[in-house]
């Protein structure tokens, strides 16, 4: 992930880390109850966006894997933060980037809209807690794969 965030991935890697990121969020999905529809739309539309700049189709698996729906966008548009970063890292590449404009122009907009949302949350505190860093672990275990360290590692042999 720090390859990716950096901005320094040759475009196999590059394609790679996509395809890991897009299945992630497909197979990691939140309990949709409270929030405004509009934060499921946006989540869909990030997946598209992944799947536009993928050449790999993103897929659902056998196994998905369900948040409370508060821990689910915290972690989700915390990236958001991160994307407005990570961006600007490939501003001289030509790799494709819909999916970070994406999440840097709607997701910061729904970051700050969730806040006071989440900030209101009474109920099911240590839940929401509990399942954000569960999120959070399974996203960074998820990037610490066999798969991907030894396309990582590739990459890197390709860049020295």
């Amino acid at each position: 992930m720090k390859l990716y965030a950096s901005g320094k991935c040759e475009h196999h890697t590059y394609q790679y880390c996509l395809e890991h990121i897009g299945n992630f969020w497909v197979n990691h999905t939140p309990e949709e109850h409270l929030l405004p529809k509009k934060f499921s739309i946006f989540l869909k539309g990030y997946i598209e966006s992944i799947n536009q700049d993928c050449s790999s189709f993103v897929r659902l698996s056998n196994q998905t894997h369900v948040y409370n729906e508060y821990a689910f966008f915290y972690v989700f548009l915390g990236s958001c933060l991160g994307a407005s970063f990570v961006i600007k890292n490939y501003n001289n590449s030509d790799l494709p980037k819909k999916h970070l404009d994406y999440l840097v122009t709607g997701g910061l907009e729904l970051w700050r809209e969730f806040i006071p949302i989440l900030n209101k949350v009474e109920h099911d505190q240590e839940l929401i807690l509990a399942d954000s860093l569960r999120l959070f672990s399974n996203f960074a275990d998820h990037f610490d794969t066999y798969e991907v360290s030894k396309a990582i590692a590739s990459s890197r042999q390709i860049m020295d």
